[in-house]
């Protein structure tokens, strides 16, 4: 499995990096500032979108898959869009035929393909990450690929592949360890505990929390690869030799967790296999309510178990006003389970132990609730 000749892809520290030099090179051939961006994503991508001077434009989310609503696309596009960011969240599926049909009859706008999440996922017998004018990938821990936190990027055009070689090779180096460790950790609590506010206090408002303090976070996402090309492209191209055995290996997890999940209809639903991608990230379901959502996720965690529920609407953490209904009653109910190398079977029957004993603890309450 190749997604192009191996050297195609340019070398990055991170994806967000790869996101931000393809950015500043659209910037030397159109005035426009305006980048669409499903609001239910990594709050970094935000945040390096308005440090690349431009201004993100967050689209409501589709209530199945979590991924960007194509048809929300049409009412967010103006003379001033200059690309959408089309990111494959989970691993599940984009219609991104539906995506070039809407901007038939625009000016020129870029498609940037995230497949940080969906690397190795299909989408009409076409790779994912293979149809826009620009790839950002990720190759750190605890995504499908991991070959020593790097990132990477894949530009179409050469003439904006040459600027962002250019833009990169003019970063700077990365802050020191010690430095970099405080920054991703203030992040990371940062973020959760903006989510954390809106949820208990059940606010409505946008809060300004992450715009206010996304300058701070820059040396972050901004700094030269320190791996050496040679090293990189050998490492790539020993993990895409298995990647499908390792996409194969967390769909076969996911679907014994699937088995346990749809027996309690009443406390979950949607649950994400992506039969159609071939490619999951975390097995991906919502809770019937945020309340469930909450106490499954403490339940879980009671029982050492690894379990997220952090996946907000991030247009509410930037002070954005948009009215995006979709993303604010699914992201309350999102839980993840892992399914990656982290975790064994043996670790997946006590994922499955859990989720019966909570079932039977809640079951009752949840058929009154409804």
């Amino acid at each position: 499995m190749t997604y192009y000749e191996i050297k195609d892809l340019i070398p990055t520290s991170r994806a967000l990096t790869a996101l931000y030099a393809f950015l500043q090179s659209l910037k030397s051939i159109t005035d426009r500032k305006e980048v669409i961006v499903p609001t239910l994503c990594c709050p970094s991508i935000v945040e390096v979108i308005f440090l690349s001077d431009f201004l993100p434009v967050f689209c409501d989310i589709d209530p199945i898959t979590f991924t960007i609503c194509t048809s929300d696309i049409k009412t967010r596009l103006t003379k001033d869009t200059a690309a959408i960011l089309l990111i494959y969240l989970f691993g599940h599926s984009i219609d991104i035929n539906m995506v070039h049909n809407i901007l038939r009859g625009y000016h020129r706008i870029y498609l940037i393909e995230d497949v940080a999440q969906s690397l190795g996922g299909k989408v009409n017998k076409l790779l994912m990450g293979t149809s826009g004018d620009a790839t950002i990938f990720s190759f750190t821990q605890g995504k499908i690929l991991d070959i020593g936190n790097v990132g990477g990027l894949y530009v179409k055009d050469e003439r904006l592949k040459d600027r962002c070689i250019k833009i990169l090779e003019s970063m700077p180096s990365k802050v020191n360890n010690n430095t970099y460790k405080l920054l991703s950790l203030s992040h990371r609590n940062l973020y959760h505990a903006g989510i954390d506010l809106l949820k208990a206090n059940d606010i409505t408002e946008p809060i300004n929390i992450m715009k206010t303090y996304q300058y701070l976070y820059k040396n972050l996402y901004l700094y030269k690869c320190e791996v050496s090309n040679k090293q990189y492209y050998c490492k790539l191209q020993d993990g895409l030799s298995r990647l499908e055995t390792m996409n194969q290996n967390r769909h076969d997890k996911a679907n014994i967790l699937r088995k346990v999940v749809e027996v309690y209809p009443e406390l979950f639903k949607h649950f994400s296999i992506n039969l159609d991608t071939g490619v999951i990230w975390r097995f991906s379901f919502l809770c019937v309510s945020s309340k469930i959502a909450v106490e499954f996720t403490s339940y879980m965690r009671s029982m050492r178990l690894h379990v997220s529920n952090h996946y907000w609407p991030s247009h509410t953490l930037f002070g954005s006003y948009e009215q995006l209904k979709v993303s604010r009653d699914v992201s309350s109910k999102i839980v993840n389970l892992w399914v990656d190398n982290s975790v064994d079977y043996a670790y997946i029957h006590d994922y499955n132990l859990a989720i019966d004993n909570f079932a039977a603890m809640n079951r009752k309450e949840a058929v009154y609730a409804n």
